[in-house]
Parts: C-alpha cells; sequence; structure tokens
C-alpha cells in the first residue's frame, strides 16, 4: 500500500511539474509574440519615416525608381529572415506592410492584410451566405478597435463611463503602433 501512495506521489508531483512548466512555456509563448509584434511595428514605423510615398503598396515586379529602395530593403529582409532559417518571409512582409498602411492611415484592407492566407475562410458576420478572408487577430483588433474609437470621437454626448472607454481605446491603440493623429 505505501508503494502505490508513494508512486502516487511522484505522479501528482510530475503532473505539477509538466503543468508548471507547460504555462511558463505558454508565457514564453505570449510574450514572444507581442515581442514580435512589436518589432514589427517598429521596423514599419521606421519604413515610413524613411519613405514619404505608401512603400507598403509597391509590388515585387514595380522596377521603377521609387520602387527601387523598398525593393532593395525587402530584399534585405528577406535574406536576415531566411538566415534565422524563417521558411515564408512573404508572410511577415505582408505584416509589416500591414502595420505600415495602419500607423499611417489608421485602418487596414484586410484583404491586402490576408493575402497569401488563400484558403482560410470564416462566416462574415450578419450575413452566412458571403466567406470573408480570415483576419489575423492583430488585424481584427486593429479593425475594430479604430471603428469604435473613430464611434466615440465623432459622438458629442459621451457618459463619463465612455470618456473612459475612449481613453481605453486610445492607449490600445497606440499600443498597436497606431497613429491616432491619422484617424480624424
Amino acid at each position: 500500500m505505501a508503494k502505490t501512495t508513494q508512486t502516487t506521489e511522484v505522479t501528482i508531483i510530475e503532473v505539477i511539474t509538466m503543468d508548471n512548466a507547460l504555462s511558463e512555456a505558454r508565457q514564453a509563448v505570449a510574450s514572444a509574440i507581442v515581442s514580435t509584434y512589436g518589432a514589427l511595428g517598429r521596423y514599419a514605423s521606421m519604413l515610413n519615416t524613411l519613405h514619404s510615398n505608401n512603400w507598403f503598396e509597391v509590388k515585387h515586379f514595380d522596377k521603377s525608381e521609387e520602387a527601387q529602395p523598398i525593393n532593395n530593403e525587402k530584399k534585405e529582409f528577406y535574406k536576415a529572415l531566411r538566415d534565422a532559417n524563417h521558411t515564408n518571409p512573404s508572410v511577415i512582409w505582408a505584416r509589416v506592410c500591414a502595420f505600415g498602411k495602419a500607423e499611417k492611415y489608421g485602418a487596414i484592407d484586410a484583404e491586402e492584410q490576408t493575402e497569401g492566407n488563400e484558403g482560410n475562410e470564416e462566416q462574415t458576420e450578419g450575413n452566412d451566405s458571403e466567406k470573408a478572408p480570415n483576419r489575423s487577430p492583430m488585424l481584427r483588433n486593429i479593425e475594430e478597435l479604430v471603428a469604435l474609437w473613430k464611434f466615440n470621437n465623432k459622438n458629442d454626448a459621451l457618459s463619463p463611463a465612455l470618456c473612459e472607454v475612449q481613453d481605453l481605446l486610445t492607449k490600445a491603440l497606440k499600443v498597436l503602433n497606431v497613429n491616432i493623429a491619422n484617424l480624424g
């Protein structure tokens, strides 16, 4: 009987240890994703600062003089990602472009953001017969927070609670690297 109890105790300890390790691993992933989005946003912001044009709309086949610096930067970016063993740098570049567009204009076109995600579809809210591209969590948060922010900003008769919500929306959008000045 003592052996059974001891084995059970070891098993419980192993489960608790595994649960703690799983929790730490989960937190590490969450922290890495937050760090990644922050790095993507800072990189996109720097590109916005360096290039006054809509650099995020330059296509890979554009050989114009205006597109050349963007294409060179994109090539260097792809090289850095490949050197880090990333298998699909075009997906990451699309995210950088989305961040740049969001910072500059305050909203992102969902179709552009999800290029390369063909086949991933979800039902469009409100109309079961229409299909829409699957939006990334970042895109969905930015779009929906921007919509709420704009709605509240246009409303002159906000309650004190909604004024507080508007302040929180502003803070959240800044965390997501959205330039509030461009929201109008």
